[in-house]
């Protein structure tokens, strides 16, 4: 089926507008089932910045119906994250064929939980009465929330 033809076969709301009810309805099981944003434009026929200006709407407020944009968002989200879960579950359900490729899989597909954590690597060098503590980390580091203070006594 043609873009052309996925578009016809969704009726225009007010005023020509691409915001309809069936539009969003048919978006959001598309989502459910793992979609990315452009094949779920693709598939119900509108152009990705079409999809993108309906979000700005949504932040914006510039629109009456602003809520029914805000609430089509939310629920976007919520799909997304259900299909991300889904996802997930199933890699961890074949994960014992392959765990070293299940681990990559799901550092790509849900880098927050499953990419790579700091490793610490503490060197200290002792010099004559001085010492030196270094701390070098590696992997995704927030490095403004390290705080502490190490003191030793060498008396």
């Amino acid at each position: 089926m043609s873009a052309k033809q996925r578009l016809e076969s969704f009726p225009l709301g007010p005023h020509g507008s691409k915001f309809t009810r069936e539009r969003r309805e048919a978006m959001l099981v598309f989502f459910e089932n793992g979609n990315t944003i452009e094949g779920v434009c693709g598939n119900v026929g509108i152009n990705v910045r079409t999809y993108d200006r309906w979000q700005q709407r949504a932040a914006e407020k510039k629109v009456d119906d602003w809520e029914d944009y805000r609430d089509f968002f939310t629920l976007v989200e919520l799909e997304q994250l259900f299909a991300q879960g889904v996802l997930e579950n199933k890699v961890l359900a074949e994960a014992h064929r392959n765990p070293e490729m299940a681990r990559k899989v799901l550092a790509q597909i849900n880098p927050a939980n499953w990419g790579p954590k700091a490793r610490p690597a503490v060197e200290v060098k002792a010099t004559g009465d001085n010492i030196t503590i270094g701390v070098r980390l590696s992997g995704d580091v927030d490095s403004s929330r390290l705080r502490g203070v190490v003191a030793i006594d060498v008396s």
